[in-house]
């Protein structure tokens, strides 16, 4: 699973020029099953899904240690939270809340929110939740709507407690919502005011609020779940869509010892390297993809304070016996690239050496694309192509996986890096 470098030798820079695209495709895992597919979950144990406040300042924000806490601290307010991440329009989403510090007399709600458009306040959305009198509630936030008066759907819980944990789930199909707390269907509805192009991923996000005569409350939300329905066929062009839920249902290298580790945690492949010149890699055992391919992966900003650390998008994954051999696109942290034909941690062959990157940012986020289709293979970097390479000695194999890599060079601390939102297409 991982190997000292044994050499990292740089030759021959083809030649370099423009695009990377963080595309948000309805896909699904190569050969999958008629079901649902578990895409995104949330244990919030950790923020690195960076949610964050829409909202105005009377609305806290505190992630860690199981749950998701929510305070409003003015009255007549709602205040709403959203990830860094996308799902596609057609999802089951699941979460239990639990009214830590709600007012007495019911006036307060909460709410998974839905097919946000943005991830700002001007976003239009669906709302499906609960209030503390015991009643359900569906409502829409049309353009330009400031508030939540549209209430297009409500009823009455059959049972409730208002200082108990409810169990929330909302499914979003086509035109039609289905509604259930705490396991019994509550209600059903067709809307199509936020439109009905499903080709576009779109947010999710938790709100809590307070009445007129409530001038504070507070929600804790855990165990958030997001599926989408899938079937044999691939929808479109997507081959995979990976955004790391813990279950690991395409069952990615992980593990720990003591120079190196892969974990998955909340919705994210986390590497951590403790010794200099070590290379850890991880790759999906459970799919196979075909050789043309578009692959692209956010990563976010490393923990490391020097520049001795890589990571990097791997393409054409293969094992011959024990031997893993793949393609490796490689941004180091002195903001230079490489595009690499590796075996294991080693260089097999050079195709760009060490260039430069625009814009380089080494504590911010990135994204890295390979497009790779016959003999020729594209870099992209930040929404920007930055380099072109052609390789004549293809392998024969037919079957296929990415890979992802997070390295160490001379640096004695520990490094670690982060990988989220992995997606494949067909090349085109």
């Amino acid at each position: 699973m991982h190997r000292q470098i044994l050499r990292r030798t740089m030759y021959i820079m083809v030649w370099f020029a423009v695009i990377l695209a963080m595309a948000s495709p309805v896909g699904v895992p190569a050969k999958a099953q008629d079901g649902r597919h578990l895409i995104y979950a949330d244990n919030f144990d950790h923020n690195l899904a960076r949610w964050t406040v829409v909202t105005g300042d009377y609305t806290q924000l505190k992630v860690g240690d199981g749950v998701l806490r929510l305070t409003i601290t003015d009255a007549n307010q709602a205040g709403w939270v959203v990830p860094n991440v996308t799902v596609p329009r057609n999802v089951v989403v699941e979460v239990e809340l639990n009214p830590v510090g709600v007012p007495d007399d019911g006036a307060w709600n909460a709410a998974i929110l839905l097919r946000a458009s943005s991830q700002n306040i001007s976003s239009t959305l669906y709302h499906f939740g609960i209030n503390g009198t015991g009643t359900w509630e569906f409502r829409r936030r049309t353009k330009g709507l400031e508030s939540y008066t549209d209430r297009v759907r409500s009823g009455k819980l059959s049972s409730f407690n208002a200082k108990s944990v409810q169990a929330l789930s909302v499914s979003a199909q086509g035109d039609s919502f289905t509604f259930t707390v705490n396991g019994e269907v509550v209600g059903t509805f067709e809307d199509t005011s936020l439109g009905t192009d499903f080709s576009t991923e779109t947010y999710i996000g938790l709100m809590a609020g307070t009445f007129q005569s409530a001038n504070r409350s507070m929600v804790e939300y855990s165990n958030l779940r997001v599926y989408e329905t899938v079937s044999e066929t691939v929808v479109g062009n997507a081959l995979l869509r990976e955004t790391f839920p813990e279950a690991n249902p395409n069952k990615w290298i992980v593990g720990k010892n003591s120079d190196s580790s892969a974990e998955i945690i909340a919705n994210t492949l986390v590497f951590g390297v403790n010794k200099p010149n070590f290379m850890r890699w991880s790759y999906p055992t459970g799919i196979v993809l075909p050789g043309d391919v578009d692959v692209e992966v956010s990563t976010a900003a490393t923990t490391a304070t020097s520049t001795q650390w890589s990571y990097g998008l791997g393409v054409r994954g293969y094992k011959n016996g024990s031997e893993l051999y793949y393609y490796l696109f490689e941004v180091r942290g002195t903001g230079r690239f490489t595009f690499t034909f590796q075996e294991r941690a080693t260089v097999q062959e050079t195709l760009i050496g060490a260039t430069a990157l625009p814009n380089w940012n080494q504590a911010g986020e990135a994204k890295l694309r390979i497009v790779a289709k016959g003999n020729t293979f594209q870099l992209y970097y930040n929404n920007q192509l930055v380099g072109t390479a052609q390789h004549s000695q293809l392998s024969t194999q037919t079957e296929f996986f990415p890979v992802l890599v997070f390295s160490s060079f001379n640096s004695t601390d520990p490094e670690k890096g982060y990988f989220q939102n992995l997606t494949v297409h067909e090349a085109q």
